[in-house]
């Protein structure tokens, strides 16, 4: 049996596996897929990592995209939410936003958009 529906947070989804056998995530996952690799890290181990580091990890996917002729659009505006409710979140939000569906977008933005996330002691990897 699965629930689907309502589930906002880690605590709320590793809760209802007490009693279901699978949660389904819908909006929290859009709106925070960080939540995603809490709950990976939480059921299957490992170590947290950061966000800009999960989105760091996608750059060879999403060069290959782009050579493909994807637009980066249509890549980004499933991370939007990756530095919801983080400091510079909004910002992060609002350069892929703005920048993200122009001509030549591309990983120069991502990096900017994660730098805007940073406090003095962040550094592009």
């Amino acid at each position: 049996m699965l629930v689907n529906g309502g589930i906002a947070t880690q605590q709320q989804a590793l809760a209802q596996l007490d009693q279901v056998d699978g949660v389904m995530l819908g909006r929290a996952a859009y709106h925070d897929p960080y939540l995603l690799h809490l709950l990976d890290v939480t059921l299957y181990g490992g170590k947290v990592r950061e966000r800009a580091d999960l989105l760091r990890a996608l750059r060879p996917y999403v060069e290959a995209q782009l050579g493909q002729g994807v637009a980066l659009k249509h890549i980004t505006r499933h991370v939007l939410g990756l530095f919801h409710g983080r400091p510079g979140g909004r910002t992060f939000r609002q350069v892929l936003s703005e920048g993200a569906h122009r001509d030549g977008a591309d990983w120069a933005l991502v990096e900017r958009a994660i730098e805007a996330t940073c406090v003095p002691r962040c550094a592009a990897a």
